[in-house]
């Protein structure tokens, strides 16, 4: 038989209440490696990254802090402190190896994380992943103003003299519209049918212009009233579709 780990029987209760049959089912539904496993087996948490630790919370269903209070609980008791001349330094001894620290305050060597420096770990990473998504949604922002440039410096123009000249043809408008045209492009936009179009009703990609108030039977004649999108393999919006009345003899 293997030899256990250390941890083995607190591990294997939450793993329990958990319902996670096996180490191996731990491993995958918390999409970690067998070796961060055995880590946990071990006591070794010092040791593990931050998001393992959170992702093994999330699947064994308690918090972090939970977790990590009850691996030094245990350690700790696992190792209990060599009994000194004074109790009362004795237990010192234990509250400050359960923290992180020794008796003397020095930092302890290969021992359990602390709740607090994971909190302190996690408020990090929180900052950073916010910091991440700043970045990012300044670069989409920054891209798609370079795409729709030339809208943004023709359209208040073309919009003054619409409104000055009533006589304006719309046609002369559609060019600027080709910038979010590009833009929606970029973005894996795509439509769903042509305005006017005969199609057969699917539901899947068609809805029914509310208008109308008809029913309507997949694979019937219907026409194409508002277009819909696909945003890459995603259903964005269905096309708004009317019934087609059929030919009369």
């Amino acid at each position: 038989m293997p030899t256990p780990f250390p941890q083995d029987d607190l591990l294997q209760r939450l793993m329990a209440q958990a319902h996670i049959p096996s180490y191996r089912a731990l491993s995958q539904r918390a999409a970690v490696s067998r070796s961060s496993i055995n880590q946990l087996r071990r006591g070794q948490l010092a040791t593990m990254r931050l998001e393992t630790l959170q992702r093994l919370s999330q699947a064994l269903g308690i918090e972090l802090g939970d977790l990590v209070a009850r691996w030094n609980a245990a350690t700790a008791s696992a190792n209990p402190p060599a009994v000194g001349p004074s109790a009362g330094t004795g237990s010192r001894s234990v509250e400050s190896e359960a923290l992180g620290g020794t008796a003397d305050g020095a930092a302890p060597q290969g021992h359990a994380v602390t709740v607090e420096t994971l909190h302190q770990e996690y408020a990090r990473l929180q900052q950073r992943l916010a910091t991440q998504e700043q970045d990012l949604r300044r670069q989409v922002q920054q891209q798609a103003l370079r795409v729709i440039e030339p809208w943004l410096l023709m359209w208040p123009n073309a919009a003054q003299a619409a409104q000055q000249k009533a006589s304006l043809p719309a046609s002369k408008l559609i060019p600027l519209a080709r910038p979010w045209q590009e833009l929606l492009q970029t973005w894996a936009v795509c439509p769903i049918g042509t305005l006017g179009d005969v199609v057969a009703y699917d539901p899947k990609i068609h809805q029914i212009y509310q208008a109308t108030g008809a029913l309507v039977q997949p694979g019937q004649a219907v026409q194409v009233r508002h277009l819909g999108y696909w945003h890459g393999e995603d259903l964005l919006h269905r096309a708004q579709v009317i019934p087609v009345a059929p030919p009369t003899d």
